[in-house]
């Protein structure tokens, strides 16, 4: 992100947004964290001449050094609005093109399983890799999975293509310890506003992605793997292979 460079390097000098990005949750990533709770925010600003700069938003200016200012005063004059936001977010992206790789490992396991997939994500976020049967996919010049389906995942392959049949799965379920709910409109905002500025085309597939999971949102659970997953596992029928 040309501009996220840009900013980046301006607030590694400047007291004032070190201090706001520090007041992240230990463990979390303060850049990516108060990146996030300014797009966020500016969502809901788009008057501000900040937004030109952010394609997400609508914005066509490319990077430019008068965005700092502007990208310091947005942060300095609402602060109190940014706080909130920087002390109590995760991050937790959730980039449906991953299914792509997933794909051939998932169809892999139920072919030598014989059996349909029992899915199970660790930190699923939305959940949104959780419905990778639902997307459509082209390796090459191969296609197959959902024709009606909004999401078309698009993979160059490295040498031949994979022969890939689209697995049967029978059930689904994500443990997160801070799950996102895709009916919510918050947080849904916020996983848009994990995106980066320039990545317009991201911004359209997790759109698209969130429409076919708002039809039927796969169960997602709060709280410790350790605890939720084991006796869920257990609870799997014999006919199904669970896949972790």
């Amino acid at each position: 992100s040309p501009l996220y460079q840009l900013l980046g390097n301006a607030v590694a000098a400047d007291e004032q947004l070190l201090d706001l990005a520090a007041e992240a949750l230990p463990g979390q990533p303060p850049p990516n964290v108060l990146f996030a709770a300014v797009h966020a925010r500016l969502a809901q600003h788009l008057e501000h001449p900040l937004a030109a700069y952010y394609g997400t938003l609508g914005g066509s200016r490319a990077a430019a050094p008068e965005a700092v200012g502007l990208f310091r005063e947005f942060c300095i004059s609402r602060r109190r609005e940014l706080l909130p936001v920087v002390r109590a977010r995760l991050v937790q992206t959730n980039e449906v093109r991953r299914s792509a790789v997933l794909l051939p490992a998932f169809a892999s396991v139920a072919e030598d399983a014989g059996q349909p997939l029992a899915l199970f994500e660790i930190g699923p976020s939305a959940g949104l890799n959780l419905l990778f049967d639902r997307y459509r996919y082209r390796y090459g010049t191969t296609e197959l999975g959902s024709p009606e389906s909004p999401v078309l995942l698009v993979s160059e392959p490295r040498g031949m293509p994979p022969e890939v049949l689209m697995p049967a799965v029978a059930s689904r379920l994500g443990i997160d310890i801070n799950p996102l709910d895709v009916r919510d409109p918050d947080e849904v905002a916020w996983l848009k506003a994990l995106l980066w500025p320039e990545h317009t085309d991201r911004m359209a597939l997790l759109e698209a992605a969130l429409s076919v999971a708002r039809q039927s949102p796969p169960e997602l659970l709060r709280g410790d793997l350790f605890e939720l997953l084991p006796p869920r596992i257990d609870a799997t029928p014999p006919h199904h292979a669970v896949c972790i």
